[in-house]
């Protein structure tokens, strides 16, 4: 491999684009990326906001798009080479900052081109190597850590694929906001066949928002202190996927659907499903996390 002229060299673009012909995505640097007619879709699954040194090496990148791929938040791009821009940051900054032979050193050590070489941070999506991670397999359940039935039972019972926890667990609290989500859920009529998402409790100190919901994946994320944003991130999920409830929220968007689902299932509770504006108890906890 020969140092391009021009990052965009570091591609073959037109592969790329030919190669949605036969895939439905691509896993592009830190994106899953799907295309519609000449639209470019990032559902972000590894990203970092990059160093400081980085944004200054390559002006113009824009504050809202690095926000929201931050958050994993999907973003359009309607020219490839934007997308590519900012789903390859480090292997662009690297090219704009390194002689040819250098370069090409730092290509060789970079995980994408050696898929083999291990990765020291772990995504946001994987498991913790410290949590506590709980799946099924068609009708078998499988927990990473012996774990009472009770809590088993109210994994089955929501439905959801896969239960990440932290280590440090509450119990009591947990069991309470696993049948809170259900309760709700199956008061707005949330189908069962769309309760196959992973649901993962994390603590998110380290971002800028205390709650996610990945579209690709169908993962939402909820940091253990805020358990309500559930309700926020299962509103990406219903207006993302498209999925029919018995309630009826009227929004432009998906994030004035996802506030606005949030706003009236913590206000209204249990009484969703009725006109009358009703104040319902909420679980009398923020945090289930020890």
């Amino acid at each position: 491999m020969s140092r391009p002229s021009k990052w965009q060299g570091l591609f073959n673009i037109k592969n790329i684009i030919s190669n949605f012909t036969w895939v439905q995505s691509q896993k592009l640097g830190g994106c899953s990326v799907t295309m519609t007619g000449r639209t470019f879709t990032c559902y972000p699954i590894d990203f970092q906001l990059p160093e400081p040194r980085i944004v200054n090496a390559i002006p113009g990148l824009k504050t809202d798009i690095l926000s929201k791929l931050h958050t994993f938040t999907p973003v359009e791009f309607n020219r490839i080479e934007e997308l590519l821009l900012y789903s390859h940051l480090d292997l662009i900054y690297a090219y704009l900052t390194h002689d040819g032979d250098q370069f090409l050193e730092m290509v060789k050590q970079d995980t994408r081109f050696t898929p083999a070489r291990k990765k020291y941070r772990p995504s946001l999506l994987e498991v913790n190597q410290n949590s506590i991670h709980i799946e099924r397999n068609e009708t078998i359940i499988s927990s990473s850590r012996n774990v009472p039935d009770t809590l088993l039972s109210a994994f089955e019972t929501l439905g959801t694929s896969s239960l990440e926890l932290p280590g440090d667990y509450d119990l009591n609290r947990t069991l309470s906001a696993l049948r809170w989500y259900n309760d709700l859920l199956t008061e707005i009529g949330f189908p069962d066949k769309e309760r196959g998402y992973h649901l993962k409790f994390k603590r998110l100190g380290t971002y800028s928002d205390n709650g996610f919901y990945s579209f690709e994946t169908n993962t939402v994320i909820v940091d253990p202190r805020e358990i309500d944003i559930f309700f926020h991130e299962i509103g990406h999920l219903i207006y993302d996927r498209g999925v029919i409830i018995n309630l009826n929220v009227a929004a432009s968007n998906s994030e004035d659907y996802a506030q606005r689902f949030w706003d009236t299932v913590v206000r209204a509770g249990a009484s969703l499903t009725e006109t009358a504006d009703v104040e319902a108890e909420v679980p009398a906890f923020a945090s289930f996390a020890s």
